[in-house]
């Protein structure tokens, strides 16, 4: 997901890329990788979920408001 921009935009845009499984159904992966791939130097940075009890939509949605 492309995380929301605002006006005059001049922060670098931050894409960031969460969940995902591994090949054994009902295994759920508890990351997200944030990226800003404008920003020189940029690397990939992996975070943990707040809780495997959140749905990846509550995450998502927090960390979008806090932004």
């Amino acid at each position: 997901m492309l995380l929301p921009q605002h006006y005059p935009y001049t922060e670098a845009f931050t894409v960031i890329i969460c969940g995902g499984s591994t090949p054994s159904p009902g295994i759920a992966l508890d990351n997200c990788v944030p990226l800003q791939p404008e920003v020189a130097g940029a690397q990939w940075t992996i975070e943990r979920m707040v809780s495997p009890s959140r749905s990846i939509t509550h995450v998502l949605l927090t960390r979008v408001l806090a932004f």
